[in-house]
């Protein structure tokens, strides 16, 4: 170990046939990318020089780099699309391969097509129009890869202390390029989750952050203009006084976070045939991609969640989600389930019934119920199901998506109909607003 000699990483791949000075990460990923794919015009140079220009935090030309392939990155090193998408994918490897593919395919494609005169004096303007068009482009696609690989992670990812592997992400990746239902709910979710990190947390009076100014006698909480006051004189300092004990003097209005209960999360939505609506995006979508929001906020919130895609009495499809147990695949896999049979309000009934199989934390419960048909319920159903709402301290809100709410303020706390289930529905607005 005493004669061992530190060696630069970028000086072992000097000699290596790449335009880029990479390292040798970028070369072992550039390979595996290779292996993958069976695209014959791409080859592992290419992959890797693309993968390293994405991932690495600074990238310079290799000295031996072909005319055309140096000329191309020039231009996507000084564009400005360029910087945009190396700020979303440096340093992650994910995003970094997700997005390498088009840039790789679209190097190839120009350099296929370039001719002799470029890079070089008297280029033409169609051959300079031409490179800076493939830049854009690649850039264009790759960022759209990218934003697709960035969207997996925050709606599908793992849970707390977890990190999605990639295998699984590739894996999800492929199904959602294949699954246009499984695009839109994410589409839908992401707006969602958006909304929600905006919206204003729930404040009660408290210590912990000031938010304003306000009259008050507290003297912790005097402004120091007022305090200065007590200094300067007798008739100021009485004044002060006076002011204080009517509460009439300045103080700092505080207040700390009120934390959510921890009991889980329960989202109930209606699979029936009729969910599947002509408009665009169907009434299925909109209503999975709300659950797939409350699964984020349940996993923000180291909450259990329940998801539950119900219908006929027999059709019912159960998820259980943990923050130390978050399956990606099996939460792809109830997105794009659809029951497309009838409706059957029997499923309050079999909630209550799972609730000791499932093993539920105790604490303040939420639950959401979203269907297109008008409910009917009878009283073996509202009463058990009331009696089980006090015994688990359950708040349970009902959306009656183009319907009346029928039978559901007989069960849920609010319970209102809306006409459709995407963030323009000031229902959603308030769902997602909630301190749940």
């Amino acid at each position: 170990m005493a004669d061992e000699q530190l060696i630069d990483d970028t000086l072992l791949c000097e000699d290596l046939p790449h335009n880029l000075e990479v390292d040798h990460f970028s070369i072992a990923t550039g390979e595996l990318l290779f292996q993958e794919h069976s695209e014959k015009q791409l080859s592992a140079e290419t992959l890797t020089d693309s993968f390293h220009s994405l991932y690495a935090h600074e990238v310079a030309l290799h000295p031996a780099a072909d005319f055309k392939a140096e000329a191309w990155w020039r231009e996507f090193f000084a564009s400005g699309q360029a910087g945009k998408l190396r700020h979303k994918t440096v340093g992650k490897q994910m995003l970094a391969e997700a997005a390498a593919w088009e840039i790789a395919r679209k190097l190839t494609e120009y350099i296929i097509l370039a001719d002799e005169t470029t890079g070089q004096d008297g280029e033409s303007f169609a051959s300079i129009s031409g490179r800076i068009r493939s830049v854009k482009d690649a850039c264009g696609e790759a960022t759209k890869e990218a934003d697709d690989a960035e969207q997996i992670g925050c709606s599908l990812g793992a849970g707390m202390g977890q990190q999605i592997t990639m295998d699984e992400f590739k894996e999800l990746s492929e199904r959602m390029r294949r699954s246009k239902t499984l695009r839109t709910i994410l589409d839908l979710a992401g707006a969602m989750m958006q909304f929600r990190s905006a919206t204003k947390k729930k404040h009660v009076d408290g210590f912990d952050h000031v938010s304003g100014v306000m009259q008050s006698g507290d003297i912790t909480r005097l402004l120091p203009t007022e305090i200065m006051q007590l200094a300067g004189g007798p008739t100021l300092s009485m004044n002060m006084l006076r002011r204080m004990v009517e509460n009439q003097t300045l103080a700092l209005k505080k207040h700390s976070i009120e934390k959510a209960g921890k009991g889980p999360i329960v989202v109930l939505i209606d699979g029936s045939g009729s969910m599947d609506t002509i408009r665009t995006p169907r009434a299925i979508d909109e209503a999975k991609a709300l659950a797939l929001c409350m699964a984020r906020i349940a996993l923000e919130q180291k909450r259990w969640i329940f998801l539950v895609e119900f219908g006929d009495y027999d059709e019912w499809k159960e998820l259980i989600l943990t923050p130390d147990a978050w399956d990606a695949k099996a939460l792809v896999d109830w997105l794009e389930h659809f029951h497309d049979g009838g409706t059957d309000f029997r499923c309050l009934t079999r909630l209550t019934r799972s609730w000791a199989r499932w093993g539920c934390p105790q604490g303040k419960t939420d639950i959401v119920i979203a269907t297109d048909c008008g409910a009917s319920l009878d009283e073996e159903i509202v009463k058990p199901f009331n009696e089980f709402k006090k015994k688990f301290d359950v708040r349970m809100y009902g959306l009656a998506i183009n319907s009346c709410t029928g039978d559901l303020p007989l069960v849920c706390d609010k319970a209102v109909t809306t006409s459709s289930m995407g963030l323009d529905s000031q229902p959603i607005r308030e769902i997602l607003s909630m301190n749940c």
